[in-house]
């Protein structure tokens, strides 16, 4: 297991380092390799993996339990509570991030993709009324719900 950061924050590990806080290297929280491993799997998303990452910790940290030897005592609950805080900032953080998305494109983008592309382009799965009945003569009736 190797552990590195640097304060240039050059590579995305030292950003997610920074991020969450494991940045001493007399306390080492996580290793290069799994940080490595995560920014692969989410492209290189610093503040997702960031978030994961605290995760882990918070983890790891509630495996542990508050131990007293001696008139000697150690408390994980102040560590606990401070990654449980930054886990809440880090997901309001990329939920601000993400902002609102309908997944549409405006009525000039579409008009001006298709004189670019012609007759290449998918049509979309739904249409304006694609739900509406279309009447003919007489009336729709609907379900008898007796019969069910």
């Amino acid at each position: 297991m190797s552990w590195s950061y640097s304060d240039s924050l050059t590579t995305a590990r030292d950003r997610v380092r920074f991020r969450t806080g494991d940045t001493d290297t007399n306390r080492q929280m996580v290793s290069n390799e799994t940080l490595d491993a995560l920014l692969v799997e989410y492209n290189s998303n610093v503040l997702r993996v960031a978030v994961i990452t605290v995760r882990g910790i918070l983890a790891q940290l509630t495996r542990d339990t508050n131990r007293s030897v001696m008139g000697v005592s150690g408390s994980i609950d102040q560590a606990t509570t401070h990654f449980r805080d930054l886990l809440r900032d880090l997901i309001a953080e990329m939920n601000t991030e993400a902002g609102v998305s309908a997944g549409a494109i405006t009525i000039s983008r579409a008009e001006t993709m298709d004189a670019q592309n012609g007759d290449s382009m998918v049509p979309p799965d739904f249409r304006s009324g694609q739900f509406d009945i279309k009447r003919t003569t007489g009336t729709v009736k609907g379900p008898d719900w007796n019969d069910v």
